[in-house]
């Protein structure tokens, strides 16, 4: 855990990255990976209520898919980006090659 919150902090003071989103990403990934390794300490035997077990285990469920939906829909949108821009450019060159012919 010592590790996680160290990486946090240096995520967050030092900004490692240029490209914004990926800070982000990095910082929420940690985030994530912190909440998680709080949830699991709660399902040792120094917890005794099942109650709080069973809520600890559905925060680490739903914490765990939001974190997972966040990461595909950022990987979704650069790849869309990267591919549009890929035709875009495409489109562009083939115009440019018929204006030459004629």
């Amino acid at each position: 855990m010592v590790c996680s919150l160290l990486m946090l902090a240096y995520f967050i003071i030092s900004i490692p990255y240029k490209v914004k989103i990926r800070n982000v990403m990095e910082i929420l990934n940690e985030l994530s990976l912190l909440l998680s390794l709080y949830c699991y300490l709660n399902f040792t035997d120094y917890i005794e209520e099942l109650e709080m077990k069973n809520a600890m285990g559905w925060l680490l469920i739903y914490s765990t898919v939001l974190n997972l939906t966040i990461n595909f829909l950022v990987i979704l949108v650069n790849v869309t980006y990267s591919v549009w821009t890929i035709f875009k450019k495409k489109n562009i060159l083939k115009r440019l090659t018929r204006v030459k012919k004629y």
